[in-house]
């Protein structure tokens, strides 16, 4: 569609910018930004949002190059594609295009790991499809190779949030977060679950980089 051709062509004229830079670059060119009487606008169409920012999320995680600061969180989804205008001037969350932002390490999951609530979305975000409806009407017309294969809910249906809950409980968790730690890890790189392994890098950089800052247990062991 017109989002991702000017995505793509973009690309090639701008070759040191990330790929989330270069999308809301995309953006502010097709889309008005503020309305006749200069109030913010959402950003852009639910159906557009949902498929580009999905599709472009999954190349950033395919091209990662180690460098957690590329990766756009939770937040940057939120307020520059997943967000509307409320009454009061102020934005909240909705999904796009039956798309929504999932966290790399779930809100529930953080705090099992005593990471602090104001961090919550400041962990790498992806855009997917909410549930395999979803995710076959946004593939419809696109080649195989070109589809998305990832969701984010629906537990029958292997969804991410689904796969997470069953292995780290919500309700009655017993691990430790070491074992928290090693359960995401052998989610992320299970290789029956080929569209989830290229979550895993990010999300232990991130993990990684919270230690650094002394925001997480330094005695975690978060291998590759």
């Amino acid at each position: 569609d017109e989002l991702v051709s000017r995505y793509q062509a973009l690309l090639k004229i701008h070759p040191g910018e990330t790929p989330y830079k270069t999308l809301t670059r995309v953006r502010d060119q097709i889309l008005e930004k503020v309305d006749a009487k200069g109030n913010p606008l959402p950003k852009m169409p639910g159906e557009v949002a949902g498929r580009a920012a999905s599709d472009i999320a999954l190349q950033m995680l395919d091209s990662y190059d180690g460098d957690i600061r590329k990766m756009p969180s939770v937040r940057d989804w939120k307020e520059d594609f997943f967000s509307k205008l409320k009454d009061d001037g102020t934005f909240e969350g909705v999904a796009q295009g039956g798309v929504d932002v999932h966290h790399a390490v779930e809100k529930y999951i953080q705090k099992y790991l005593g990471i602090a609530e104001e961090l919550e979305d400041l962990c790498p975000g992806i855009p997917l499809p909410k549930n395999r409806a979803v995710l076959d009407e946004i593939n419809s017309g696109f080649q195989e190779a070109n589809q998305l294969r990832a969701i984010h809910k629906g537990m029958e249906n292997g969804g991410i949030s689904g796969i997470l809950q069953s292995r780290i409980k919500t309700v009655g968790n017993t691990l430790s977060p070491q074992q928290i730690v090693n359960e995401l890890r052998s989610i992320y790189t299970d290789a029956n679950r080929p569209e989830l392994n290229n979550i895993w890098p990010v999300t232990r950089d991130w993990l990684r980089q919270l230690q650094k800052s002394g925001k997480l247990d330094a005695t975690l062991s978060i291998i590759d």
